[in-house]
């Protein structure tokens, strides 16, 4: 789904995945589509829309998995039960660069590197 990285949309292009659409009762009435509700989410690329789709879909009980999501708070599972990621959050980047740094700047012969550009 499409959302251009944009909150305000998410769930107008959500609800329909989450409710499914067709003539069957429960679903949003739709005479053109026949679609049961998603059992999960692939996705958001921007941590905003993730935040608004994770906290729609949660209300389901719809697990959602992004890629690249980064911001710290969608860890808090209190607030994002079913939200999980395959990228570390933002806090956590920053202390990571900095060990691989110090790992490969202490490996090579005459001190590691002398230089690094970010």
């Amino acid at each position: 789904v499409d959302t251009a990285c944009t909150a305000a949309t998410s769930g107008e292009k959500t609800l329909p995945l989450l409710l499914g659409q067709g003539k069957s009762a429960g679903r949003i009435y739709s005479e053109e589509v026949d679609a049961a509700p998603v059992v999960a989410i692939m996705g958001c690329y921007c941590s905003g829309v993730s935040m608004a789709v994770s906290q729609l879909a949660g209300s389901f009980k719809v697990p959602m998995v992004s890629a690249s999501s980064t911001n710290p708070d969608l860890s808090n599972k209190a607030s994002y039960p079913y939200f999980s990621r395959t990228v570390p959050p933002d806090s956590m980047q920053g202390a990571g660069l900095g060990a691989l740094v110090a790992y490969y700047g202490n490996l090579a012969p005459g001190g590691g590197w002398t230089r690094i550009v970010l």
